[in-house]
């Protein structure tokens, strides 16, 4: 008996879990990277030149907060910036772009 209910569980687990598949197919990847370098794009407009990183912004605020480099998330925004000046090369075509991803 209780293999059988289990299995019932079991089943309408993983089928009511298919409904959450990606049902929107329209995510755009491309208007989404380009999104990513318009932010990346006002944020160096607003970088204190003291060494800092942008951290977050808090919730309801429109300012970032910075943190020195001793803080754990400060090499998160290099890899940002390194990102958003790749992406400014391929736009300007100084650079070929390598597509990894598979539609």
């Amino acid at each position: 008996m209780n293999a059988k209910i289990f299995t019932l569980i079991a089943s309408l687990f993983i089928l009511g879990n298919q409904g959450y598949s990606q049902k929107d197919k329209t995510f755009n990847i491309k208007k989404q990277l380009d999104y990513c370098a318009e932010q990346a794009s006002k944020t160096l407009q607003v970088i204190p030149n003291d060494g800092t990183s942008p951290r977050t912004v808090s919730n309801g605020s429109k300012e970032w907060k910075f943190v020195d480099y001793k803080d754990w998330t400060s090499g998160f925004w290099p890899e940002n910036y390194g990102f958003y000046m790749k992406r400014q090369k391929i736009k300007n075509g100084k650079k070929k772009p390598i597509n990894l991803l598979v539609s």
